[in-house]
């Protein structure tokens, strides 16, 4: 972790106004950096005024990274601080290759003024000198993320009533009786055939005169 502050004096000497009005504001660090935040205090360094946090750095997206929050004002006798954070097991090497490292903000206000374009703790083009401090964290460091606790529910997630569906009532297809006839079919009267009563002749029965065909005693 690699601290940079203006003092209160930069701010107080190089503007030319009360107060200007920051519209915009971007970090940049290198392939080590991790986290970034700058701070704007009071001049009596009791009161941060903006918070401005790159909490996740990602050299490969831009280069830059552009915060997004509201414009705030920037008065004379106020400075910043800010904090880079960067992931290494060795001595960070400051310097403009990508395998060095940086720790900037660009702050872009308005009115425009003269004197106030840079705050450096060496000499890159600088109007005032900044301090340094550098602290190492431990292994696993979470880079002063701000992580809020989170509690495992103990009641049961409600639960979404959810309700059977209508049926739709289906009636029974109507059964169409067929009643079978109980009574036995009609029989077709046959008539018995008349019966013929067959008379034997007797003798005296036979025409006279005639011959008979009944056997002689």
């Amino acid at each position: 972790k690699h601290e940079i502050s203006c003092p209160s004096q930069c701010t107080e000497n190089t503007l030319a106004v009360d107060e200007v009005t920051v519209v915009s504001e971007a970090h940049h660090m290198h392939v080590k950096g991790k986290r970034s935040v700058n701070r704007l205090y009071s001049a009596d360094g009791k009161t941060i005024i903006n918070t401005a946090t790159v909490d996740f750095w990602d050299f490969d997206q831009k280069g830059t990274k552009t915060v997004r929050q509201e414009p705030y004002q920037l008065k004379r006798g106020d400075f910043y601080s800010i904090a880079c954070y960067y992931e290494s097991y060795a001595n960070v090497v400051w310097g403009p290759a990508s395998s060095d490292e940086m720790c900037m903000a660009f702050v872009y206000y308005y009115p425009k003024q003269d004197d106030f374009f840079s705050c450096s703790p060496n000499d890159f083009k600088s109007v005032c000198r900044s301090t340094h401090t550098k602290t190492s964290l431990e292994s696993g460091s979470n880079f002063d993320r701000a992580i809020s606790a989170t509690k495992a529910p103990t009641a049961e997630p409600t639960k979404i009533p959810t309700k059977t569906p209508t049926k739709i009532p289906t009636m029974e297809p109507t059964k169409i009786t067929t009643k079978m006839p109980t009574a036995a079919p009609t029989k077709m009267p046959t008539k018995k055939p008349t019966n013929i009563s067959v008379v034997n002749p007797s003798n005296d029965s036979l025409p006279t005169g005639g011959s008979s065909n009944a056997p002689s005693k």
